[in-house]
């Protein structure tokens, strides 16, 4: 294909300059591996890793992955109208933070019910948009008729145009578990589900070309990104599609804590818990290619991103609070 005919998507990526600063890549995959497994961790701050602004920045993030590019830039020139205006800002954060199901916690245990995981697919968001670096084609988020309802269907659909020509679609599923193995067999699970549901596929193609950011590019650059989701379009044999996993779970290796002393250098309790952590990325690996290959899902096209937090029923309770401003009044 023509380089000079490629779709410039650049528009469509939301860099993510703070969400690369508190969350760090421990073991990156090669091209070579399949399944690829990558291995994401929270940035230490001396010895204790930093929950509450992983929390913050994703929290942070819910615009851009909740509302529409398209409604985004008419905010933008409204601001620039009215200057000092900044209520239109204010505005349409809260339209975003209103799409997103309340956060309840569950009276017998008074943990976060399971329901409560939308900070899962916000965390995809970020993990496409600056590790894989592609751009969101659809705010899924802006579907939703009932906020205490999920969106069905994936989570995200980013794309990224790669130097020989071929689009890449991402196709994204985030899981919020208590352990790393029983997450990856969920992400095998809903991989081959996706894999084999022509009708789903055929949707998700129908988003993307009538109901998402693509309205932003201009004329042409439009047209030919839009006949790349044309299933009976010529760059239909120009699309590599890979399933994307991003599983956030229970990591217990942050527990096993160093001291903290003058003596030591500050990012010695980083290093100390990524040696361990790192070590564990052949035992990943084996168990995704494991639960694909029970699955009978074509292990080259996915890739799953292990994210280990403390704990994901600790940041759920510190998203909420963010989205409700309810650590102010701590």
């Amino acid at each position: 294909m023509d380089d000079k005919r490629l779709p410039d998507l650049g528009p469509l990526l939301t860099p993510q300059k703070e969400f690369g600063v508190v969350v760090k890549q421990a073991v990156e995959s090669q091209t070579v591996h399949a399944p690829r497994v990558d291995l994401l961790f929270v940035r230490f701050k001396e010895a204790t890793p930093d929950e509450n602004g992983l929390a913050e920045v994703v929290c942070n993030q819910v615009i851009n992955y909740a509302i529409p590019k398209n409604k985004i830039i008419e905010v933008q020139k409204q601001a620039v109208a009215n200057p000092s205006d900044v209520s239109i800002w204010s505005k349409i954060v809260s339209e975003a933070r209103r799409a997103f199901i309340a956060y309840k916690p569950t009276p017998s245990t008074d943990k976060p019910q399971s329901r409560y995981s939308e900070v899962g697919e916000v965390i995809a968001f970020c993990v496409a948009s600056h590790f894989l670096n592609a751009g969101q084609v659809a705010a899924k988020m802006a579907l939703k008729t009932n906020s205490e309802m999920p969106v069905y269907g994936l989570d995200g659909i980013h794309v990224k145009v790669e130097t020989d020509g071929i689009l890449t679609v991402f196709c994204l599923e985030s899981k919020m578990v208590g352990n790393a193995k029983s997450g990856g067999e969920q992400y095998a699970k809903s991989a081959a589900g996706f894999a084999k549901d022509r009708k789903h596929k055929l949707n998700e193609q129908r988003i993307a070309r009538d109901l998402s950011n693509l309205d932003i590019l201009d004329g042409a650059v439009r047209e030919s990104a839009l006949a790349y989701f044309d299933p009976y379009s010529e760059e239909q044999g120009k699309v590599r599609e890979r399933f994307v996993g991003i599983i956030i779970y229970d990591e217990p290796g942050y527990i096993d804590k160093l001291t903290v002393t003058d003596a030591i250098p500050i990012d010695t309790h980083q290093k100390h818990f990524v040696a361990k952590f790192e070590s564990l990325h052949g035992e990943f690996s084996q168990n995704i290619t494991t639960a694909l290959k029970n699955q009978n899902v074509e292990a080259g096209t996915c890739r799953a991103f292990f994210l280990a937090v403390p704990s994901t029923a600790r940041l759920k309770e510190l998203f909420s609070k963010e989205m409700s401003n309810d650590h102010i009044r701590q």
